[in-house]
């Protein structure tokens, strides 16, 4: 079985980063110095378990103190979870007892730093999960932050008069991303603003390359002018100075340094103010119905609400002091079973008003199916069956279903281009499957599981193949056929690497020869942790004869797997061939992992 190792998760802005359960680096034993961290969060004994640990400065080795540290723990015996949080003490360790048996993540964090995992953007890690035995003691959790980087400089209005409590937006410019030029927003626990001079100060940032933007206040007050009248106002502003995403200029921010001087002046534009109805259902008020105004902007990654607001009981609706450019119109009517009517329409906003605009809205279409194995029979476990919404930010995600004893499922509140993405066997106490009939997880032998975990071989749409492909779900809603096996290819063998320089084990990423395909949660791109004699194995892969093999050091799965690393490292990996249901030995040496 392979043992997962804990991924010590950091948090500056929302971004972690992981560590491993071997100890790293020596401090005092219990015995030798005992822990009195405060905690945030009291405890609760209810397991015997305890996992210990520091935080320290990844530059300067020196022990961070006061970093926030949680522990979240699933309980095996049920769908349960719960979180305890402690505080690192002056000598940066941190410990939690009384933990319960189950699976388990540690987290921390601490203003002003990063973590290294996530120096690629600013996106949360997939955090690998740890399961923890009843009165195990781990020790030597050891997670490493680093001191962020900073850009400072001062927002002017068109007279060149400070431009004061204007909100800072920071974008980070993609790495490795084929020159698309994409960008994406810096989340941060607090908004910054700018102070009476007009100055501001952004710290706690990654390392990369940042676009830095003003954005005037979104719910400033109306001005006392007439609809006939020229309102002036500011567009979203990037520096040097431009109100266009392609014109502004990328600065270049270094762990523990300040990039000063982004200085920039707000552009003024004529604002505009939309109306417009919903084209409400049978029997619904408008009041109930959501409205939302986001930019069209293809080089974000994100998207960007610029204004809300709710319609009124007719349906109709308007959105004041909009600036030129594009923009989607979405209305959403939320019922228990979540977005039960959605619709969008685009507009054009030029400086003049906009009145008559239209947004028609539909019931979601239900997406039927069966999930079988390769002799059309059920698989025996239940199944999750996800749609990810492909039709742009604003589209709503439908709930996941889980499949019936007849492997049946049924998905609701669907609405438009959807990808089936993830089918997911997934093995919980009660579930019978041909001559099991388990109780705890605990009781899970490997054999056991093997005959429970199932892999999706193909999703077909009224008899053809759409495995890979996006679906348009029409009010009509779909019928899926989904077929699993336990027959799958497996890719393993051994890797060798410099374990002075790197203690901590690579991660081999098999993926497809072919960037179309390296979408999240992609078929074709498969994982594995190395083991500590070296061994990996990556499991599931649809056949092919373009797949690349490589072991990275230093570097965790959820990293690997993201499209600007994988470019970084096709250079660097092995070619081989996967067939179906076949086994593939190959040996690998880890390479280091690149950087952006």
């Amino acid at each position: 079985m392979r043992h997962v190792p804990i991924l010590v998760a950091a948090a500056c802005a929302g971004v972690v980063a992981a560590g491993p359960w071997a100890r790293l680096a020596a401090w005092p034993t219990a015995d030798e110095r005992q822990i009195t961290g405060p905690r945030d969060v009291p405890a609760r004994a209810s397991g015997t378990a305890s996992i210990r640990g520091v935080v320290v400065d990844g530059a300067s080795g020196a022990l961070l103190r006061h970093a926030t540290v949680a522990l979240l723990v699933e309980d095996l015996d049920r769908e349960s979870s719960r979180t305890m949080a402690v505080t690192a003490d002056a000598n940066g360790q941190f410990e939690f007892t009384g933990v319960p048996a189950g699976r388990v993540q540690v987290t921390a964090s601490r203003s002003g730093y990063f973590a290294y995992d996530n120096i690629w953007n600013g996106e949360p890690e997939e955090i690998d999960w740890q399961t923890v035995a009843e009165g195990q003691r781990v020790q030597g959790v050891r997670v490493q932050l680093w001191r962020g980087g900073v850009v400072s400089g001062r927002v002017l209005d068109e007279y060149g008069e400070p431009a004061v409590g204007v909100e800072i937006e920071v974008l980070r410019r993609e790495p490795g991303d084929r020159g698309s030029g994409s960008v994406r927003s810096t989340s941060f626990p607090f908004t910054p603003i700018t102070d009476d001079t007009g100055g501001f100060r952004v710290w706690g940032l990654p390392p990369g390359d940042y676009l830095v933007g003003a954005r005037p206040n979104r719910f400033a007050a109306e001005t006392a002018a007439t609809s006939s009248e020229r309102r002036q106002g500011y567009s979203t502003t990037y520096f040097p100075g431009t109100a266009s995403l392609s014109g502004a200029r990328t600065l270049r921010v270094l762990p523990g340094r300040e990039t000063p001087g982004a200085a920039f002046a707000m552009v003024s534009v004529p604002l505009a103010v939309v109306r417009g109805t919903v084209l409400l259902p049978p029997d619904t008020s408008g009041r109930l119905v959501n409205i939302g105004v986001g930019l069209v902007a293809p080089e974000r990654l994100d998207g960007y609400v610029t204004r809300g607001a709710r319609a009124r009981d007719d349906g109709g609706f308007e959105l004041s002091r909009l600036a030129p450019g594009t923009y989607q119109l979405t209305a959403r009517y939320f019922g228990q079973g979540g977005a039960e009517y959605y619709g969008a329409t685009e507009i054009t906003v030029n400086g003049q008003d906009l009145d008559g605009v239209a947004v028609p809205m539909r019931a979601g279409g239900v997406v039927r199916g069966r999930v079988v194995n390769d002799l059309g029979e059920p698989v025996g476990v239940p199944v999750m069956v996800s749609l990810a919404a492909a039709g742009g930010p604003n589209a709503p995600t439908p709930s996941p279903a889980r499949t019936y004893s007849d492997g049946s499922f049924r998905v609701e509140g669907v609405f438009g281009l959807q990808r089936v993405r993830a089918v997911e066997a997934r093995l919980i106490p009660g579930a019978e499957a041909p001559g099991i009939n388990v109780r705890r997880l605990q009781d899970v032998t490997p054999a056991t599981r093997a005959r429970t975990t199932w892999w999706l071989k193909s999703v077909a749409l009224n008899g053809r193949d759409i495995t890979d492909e996006i679906i348009d779900v029409t009010p009509d809603g779909a019928m899926l056929d989904i077929v699993m096996t336990n027959r799958v290819s497996s890719v393993r063998g051994t890797v060798a690497w410099n374990r002075q320089r790197n203690p901590r084990r690579p991660v081999v990423a098999v993926f497809v020869d072919d960037d179309s395909r390296w979408m999240r949660a992609s078929r074709f791109v498969g994982t594995s942790e190395v083991e500590l004699d070296g061994r990996f194995d990556v499991r599931g892969l649809p056949a092919g004869s373009r797949y690349l093999a490589v072991a990275v050091e230093g570097a965790s799965r959820a990293v690997v797997v993201r499209p600007e690393m994988l470019e970084s490292l096709r250079s660097l990996a092995t070619p081989l061939r996967v067939d179906d249901g076949g086994t593939h030995e190959i040996g690998l040496t880890a390479v280091a992992r690149p950087q952006p």
